[in-house]
């Protein structure tokens, strides 16, 4: 594999993965903005494996989907530009 194709398959998955990682901090420094509500006495109730100590308000769940699906496009979008950079460093005709 040349090496420029490869360093742009890293770069791609580097990226792909680093931005969604560093958006998981936001959620717990604006829960005022989600809606969350924090449970009387701090403790899990139910079903809601999500958090510890609060209820997700709708805003949250809304967020999370959204960033569920934009991670799901820019898998596809990954993809998409790998295939499409292969096909640039090597004619395909080959294979």
């Amino acid at each position: 594999m040349k090496k420029q194709l490869l360093l742009f398959i890293l770069f791609r998955i580097i990226i792909l993965f680093t931005i969604p990682m560093l958006f998981t901090f936001i959620p717990e420094h604006i829960r005022w903005f989600f809606g969350d509500v924090p449970y009387s006495d701090g403790l899990r109730h139910g079903s809601d494996f999500m958090e510890d100590g609060y209820d997700w308000g709708s805003r949250h769940y809304w967020y999370a989907w959204m960033c569920f699906f934009l991670f799901l496009t820019s898998i596809v979008d990954t993809v998409i530009s790998i295939i499409k950079m292969i096909e640039k460093y090597y004619d395909t005709e080959k294979w």
